[in-house]
């Protein structure tokens, strides 16, 4: 219900920035997503620094850990804003996966360290104002990660992974395809 009152009939029309987003304008957010800024559910805070550029700071708490991440975001007209920033998740340092093992049949509880992560974060967030100066966005694009060594076996004698089980770590690991989406309230 609180948020069908934020957006109903107050979310403007696509065409130029909305003159509410002035230049020094805050907002608090709440943001989601796969490999979202903010990771799985986060806190955002965004700066609109001049009248083309808005920058923004947010941490959450991701799969891979807690993530922190800094980010641009160039301002359109159509408000389909070209982003790029960076992005650090803590890792966690001892959990139990449920992967395959070499020589053993079926699944076992795997014992490893999920290493931290560091990414570049490449997209557009595309951004609805409300008549109050709120937002709503949506934000697609790409997530680069940087890092070479990702994660470690913490008893690869006792569990030497398979192939499978090394790559489906590799995907489970941040970067990868972005879709996120939240709420801002300005300040």
């Amino acid at each position: 219900m609180g948020l069908g009152l934020f957006a109903q009939n107050s979310v403007g029309s696509g065409g130029a920035v909305n003159p509410s987003a002035q230049k020094g304008a805050f907002y608090l957010g709440l943001g989601t997503g796969i490999n979202s800024p903010s990771g799985m559910i986060g806190l955002r805070l965004d700066a609109k620094v001049t009248e083309k550029l808005m920058l923004g700071v947010a941490a959450g708490i991701g799969s891979w850990g807690t993530k922190v991440s800094a980010n641009a975001y160039f301002i359109t007209p159509s408000n389909w804003c070209p982003m790029i920033g960076i992005g650090h998740t803590s890792g966690i340092d001892s959990i139990a996966l449920e992967m395959g093992v070499q020589n053993k049949a079926g699944f076992q509880q795997v014992p490893v360290q999920l290493k931290p992560v560091n990414v570049i974060n490449l997209g557009v967030h595309k951004q609805w104002f409300t008549k109050r100066g709120n937002r709503l966005f949506l934000e697609l694009g790409y997530s680069v990660n940087v890092t070479n060594s990702i994660y470690r076996e913490l008893n690869p004698v006792k569990y030497p992974l398979t192939a499978e089980s090394r790559q489906l770590i590799r995907f489970m690991s941040p970067g990868g395809l972005i879709a996120s989406f939240g709420v801002a309230f300005r300040l």
